[in-house]
């Protein structure tokens, strides 16, 4: 699990799901611990905590994996404090949600992004949400989840160099861009005579 909101409500969360867990394993209660049942779980958990808190200041991405059956792949869910749902694509925790995220997700992430490039996005769009967003900083964390239920966690030097470079590269980027924005073939140029 990981979190993004106030830590006391995280280790609630955490804890009750946990429990929950528990019982099933050691026979308190009847099921079988699995994705669907991690999700009705955490689902329940949560709701709960929603109708008990009245702002649930709590976003988790819950990764499920089983090392009982290696050929059911790593499902994961998100909860942004609405509701609990399959992660199926680029989630960022803590950062709400805004125009300049909408932006960045809608220009920069293809659908078919190797991981490697997933990163550097991940790392960017971070970056410039810590810039530009009002209450969003403090250091860069990035985990990637691979199918095989291998994680690599990305150190900080590299989260720092490609911050950096991020920040030297897009003005530069965005200018020869608005260079290249012309009109179509034979159209009068009616900025032409513009200093």
């Amino acid at each position: 699990m990981a979190y993004a909101g106030l830590p006391q409500l995280a280790k609630e969360a955490k804890d009750k799901i946990a429990r929950a867990l528990e019982d099933i394993n050691i026979g308190l209660t009847k099921g079988r611990v699995d994705a669907d049942t991690v999700y009705k779980i955490a689902d329940e958990v949560l709701t709960g905590m929603g109708r008990h808190y009245a702002d649930l200041n709590l976003q988790m991405l819950i990764a499920v994996s089983s090392l009982s059956d290696i050929f059911t792949p790593l499902q994961m869910f998100v909860f942004d404090s609405k509701g609990l749902y399959p992660a199926d694509t680029l989630q960022l925790l803590g950062l709400g949600d805004s125009s300049l995220l909408r932006y960045l997700y809608d220009t920069a992430y293809p659908p078919k992004m190797d991981t490697r490039l997933g990163a550097r996005l991940a790392i960017y769009m971070v970056e410039n949400a810590k810039k530009y967003i009002d209450h969003c900083g403090g250091k860069t964390d990035l985990i990637i989840i691979k199918e095989g239920r291998k994680w690599y966690s990305a150190d900080d030097f590299a989260i720092e160099a490609i911050s950096e470079a991020a920040s030297r590269s897009q003005g530069e980027a965005l200018r020869k861009m608005i260079e290249n924005l012309h009109l179509p073939h034979g159209y009068p140029d009616p900025f032409q005579k513009l200093p």
